[in-house]
């Protein structure tokens, strides 16, 4: 009965001995047999100092010692015998699981056999530089490996389909990549096995040097704290990704919100994987083929699923016959694959022939204070009623919370405070304001505001229209998802406000005083960036500005907005068509948006029919009337401002009919005239300012210049 071998690295060493016998047979078969006092001066073996002798020593038997003809094939079937006799015995083999995971067939597996022992055994590589003569080179050719199996020219024809590339060896990519386009004989080619192959044979587990900045393998961390999601949502996913590691493995898209849990969830779950970053992975697109070959050998080598990160090729609208490459090399990976990304990516989870996706919803309030418990605890805060305010009012993702959380903590160090296990408010709710700051300085500018409900001049109906709306914002996450409204309404969960009036009136300012009440950023979607003449341009703008917004938890405000939300018109020609398209994608996106979205409009009969159905609130901004401009007039004054005589603000009001807008040019015109000639303001420099803006806007004044030279005087 065949022995099994007692260790793995006893099948190396008998591999070693047949490759001997291979060379052996090999220089019997061309004749360079010679005896230790044999010299032949021509020969670049002597030169370089590999003798007969040598060789014999290496050998271990004199050359001359008669041996049986076909030694490397008795030595073969006893090596083959004992390979299954400790298979048998559960004893794993590198070299024969390699063979096996690859299905090499018997040609491919001796080549590869030989290569290999040429890597690992010095006394071997000598022997083949003896063999070829030639010690200029350091690997062997291809010719020299089909010449060790087969010396004569028919075997070698016979033998090179070894090296085509539809060979079990070329395709898989065992060989490092010998390049198809090199001038010179195709025989002569150097071939040596990938660095992964090698290491993986001698028992090591490791990439190929070329994916060390975009590939690594990884271990399951089961210390990581357990993951705070639906009890429904986290079961259903376990199920998928329970398949993964095993034949016909699934491919499964994790979608959601950057830190919402998609890389723990793979942390906790799967035993070992290899992560790749796609961006890292194309570039250099010169690269991206021959990296993209190593991944698909390396993880069919280690057995273990692909973790395919796309965080930061989300936005990435190029596909190139690389990522087509991957796509198909995760199909057809047969351990499975793990797909990450923000959104669905469909860019490129459309090039996969089958996926199951799951999406990671942002946490609930609920889901919020748990994790922020958690948090806090981690960084040695004290969980405060903060924390709840936090979490009703910042819909973070859990790696947002935990980074706030940090935030916070170095804040705190920064200002020297050494009481951290105390409530510190301030520090954390602006910890989490700067974790929702979106990514729209490109589209969008954010409208900064120091003012007040105090600072607002509006008739008592309009100013409880602005106080419901900030109630309806901050109590959404109450209604929604604790008194369970959310679960009727699937969709159309968004706060759409629509302010109207005349110019000067306000609407802007008000939309920075909501945001500042709501602790939300405000951002003015710059139109001129978002339309686009070219045919799909326009749409791919608004959709970056809702998707970050959606991120950020901003809120959107489209001034002017009649100019892009106008009333869609009939199809006269294809600019129409598209015009309405446009329209039709933002009725479409105002209604899944589930943040706020403020229009302002001079105009509001010219807004869409559609969009005015779907506004939530509508707020008039009237033009002020007599005593509205005097409490502006008043307030557009600072107290801290230097003044001179009595201000009547209630005859400004009568004899100048502007809005606050211009009520506030005109304050600050006279401002700066009082401040030139070193006194306070006075009367007559707000009346002078008063009278200027009006005849800017056109308007016939009342009171006649002699009234502002008797004040002057």
């Amino acid at each position: 009965m065949t022995e099994p071998f007692t260790h793995p690295a006893e099948h190396l060493v008998d591999e070693a001995s047949w490759a001997r016998a291979v060379v052996r047979g090999f220089l019997q078969a061309s004749g360079r047999i010679a005896g230790p006092d044999d010299r032949d001066p021509r020969s670049l073996s002597q030169a370089f100092a590999v003798s007969a002798d040598e060789v014999t020593r290496l050998l271990k038997d004199p050359l001359q010692a008669p041996r049986p003809l076909n030694e490397s094939d008795l030595i073969r079937k006893r090596i083959d015998q004992r390979v299954a006799a400790s298979r048998e015995a559960g004893m794993r083999l590198r070299l024969s699981e390699l063979v096996n995971t690859f299905g090499l067939d018997e040609l491919s597996r001796l080549v590869l056999t030989l290569a290999l022992v040429g890597e690992i055994d010095d006394a071997v590589r000598r022997l083949y530089s003896y063999a070829w003569n030639d010690f200029s080179r350091k690997t062997p050719s291809i010719e020299f490996l089909l010449g060790l199996l087969q010396p004569s020219m028919m075997g070698k024809i016979l033998n090179i389909e070894a090296f085509f590339g539809a060979s079990p060896l070329v395709a898989a990519g065992l060989f490092r990549r010998f390049d198809s386009h090199t001038e010179g004989p195709f025989l002569a080619r150097e071939v040596r096995l990938a660095p992964s192959v090698t290491a993986f044979a001698l028992g090591g587990e490791e990439l190929d040097p070329a994916l060390t900045l975009c590939a690594r393998v990884k271990s399951a961390d089961y210390s990581l704290e357990p993951l705070v999601l639906p009890p429904q949502v986290f079961n259903r996913m376990l199920r998928s990704l329970s398949t993964l590691g095993r034949p016909g493995a699934a491919v499964i898209v994790i979608t959601g919100s950057s830190g919402n849990g998609k890389s723990a969830i793979v942390q906790r779950t799967i035993p070992r994987y290899i992560e790749v970053d796609v961006a890292s992975l194309m570039r250099p697109a010169s690269e991206a083929e021959n990296r993209i070959s190593s991944l698909r050998r390396d993880a069919r080598l280690l057995r273990v699923p692909l973790v395919v990160d796309l965080a930061e090729a989300d936005d990435d609208p190029n596909l190139t016959p690389y990522h087509r490459l991957l796509a198909r090399t995760i199909d057809e990976h047969p351990h499975g694959a793990i797909i990450t990304a923000r959104d669905q990516a469909s860019w490129f989870v459309g090039l996969l022939a089958q996926a199951v996706v799951h999406e990671l919803m942002l946490p609930v309030k609920a889901e919020r204070e748990v994790i922020w418990h958690r948090a806090l605890n981690q960084v040695g805060l004290a969980a405060t009623p903060v924390m709840l305010e936090a979490a009703a009012r910042f819909p973070l993702s859990g790696g947002s919370i935990e980074r706030a959380a940090q935030t916070a903590v170095a804040q705190l160090q920064v200002d020297g405070n050494s009481s951290p296990k105390s409530s510190h408010p301030h520090e954390i709710l602006e910890a989490c304001r700067a974790q929702l700051a979106p990514r729209l300085s490109g589209v969008a500018s954010r409208v900064v505001t120091t003012l007040s409900w105090n600072d607002l001049v509006l008739p008592e109906k309009e100013g409880g229209n602005l106080l419901e709306i900030v109630a309806y914002a901050r109590n959404r996450s109450r209604v929604f998802d604790d008194w369970g409204f959310g679960r009727l309404l699937p969709y159309g969960r968004g706060l759409s406000v629509l302010f109207s009036g005349p110019p000067g009136t306000g609407k802007t300012m008000a939309a920075g005083i909501v945001g500042g009440e709501l602790g939300m950023d405000v951002f003015r979607v710059d139109l001129s960036r978002m339309v686009s003449k070219y045919i799909g341009e326009t749409e791919k703008n608004l959709a970056k500005v809702f998707d970050e917004a959606g991120k950020s938890q901003s809120i959107l405000l489209f001034d002017e907005a009649d100019s892009l939300f106008a009333k869609r018109t009939g199809v006269n020609s294809a600019v129409d068509r598209y015009a309405n398209l446009e329209v039709n994608y933002l009725l479409q996106r105002v209604e899944d948006f589930d943040g706020v979205t403020i229009l302002t409009t001079n105009f509001e009969g010219s807004i869409d029919e559609a969009f005015r159905r779907r506004i939530k609130f509508r707020v008039v901004f009237p033009a002020p009337d007599h005593t509205m401009r005097a409490e502006l007039w008043r307030k557009m004054i600072p107290a801290e401002a230097l003044r001179s005589g009595e201000l009547d603000f209630a005859a400004l009001a009568h004899d100048y009919e502007l809005s606050g807008g211009h009520i506030k040019n005109a304050t600050l015109r006279a401002a700066f005239s009082a401040a030139e000639r070193k006194g306070g303001i006075a009367m007559h420099d707000l009346r002078r300012a008063a009278r200027l803006e009006s005849e800017k806007l056109g308007k016939i004044v009342r009171v006649a210049d002699d009234v502002d030279t008797q004040e002057a005087s």
